[in-house]
């Protein structure tokens, strides 16, 4: 896997994901969250 060069939109919206800590306090949650967002943009990262 090569490195990426920039952080990437998914990066900046899992750290935001796991600073918050309010919500997202499960690995459930996590997984929901980015299900959510895969849906909206109809796929998956490729970081996954």
């Amino acid at each position: 896997m090569r490195a990426l060069q920039q952080p990437t939109l998914w990066a900046g919206r899992l750290d935001k994901i796991m600073a918050t800590r309010k919500r997202h306090s499960t690995g459930d949650d996590l997984i929901d969250e980015l299900d959510r967002i895969a849906a909206q943009r109809g796929t998956y990262p490729a970081v996954l």
